[in-house]
């Protein structure tokens, strides 16, 4: 996550995508303007992108257990 670290007025959530093999071979990411992501939803951002990134590395063979 970076709250404007890397760019002021930006905000960013990440998540890494990992392979059968445990390895992080990618990261799914959301970005937008500071204002968008401020208020009670910014929680609900961050468990998206978690949520989307486990089901790509499910779907790479990452079995749920493994987490």
């Amino acid at each position: 996550m970076s709250l404007g670290e890397r760019e002021e007025g930006v905000t960013s959530i990440a998540a890494p995508i990992q392979n059968a093999r445990r390895e992080v071979i990618a990261a799914l990411s959301m970005s937008g303007p500071s204002v968008r992501f401020e208020g009670p939803g910014f929680d609900d951002k961050i468990a998206k992108v978690r949520r989307h990134a486990a089901l790509i590395s499910e779907a790479l063979g990452r079995r749920e257990q493994d987490r």
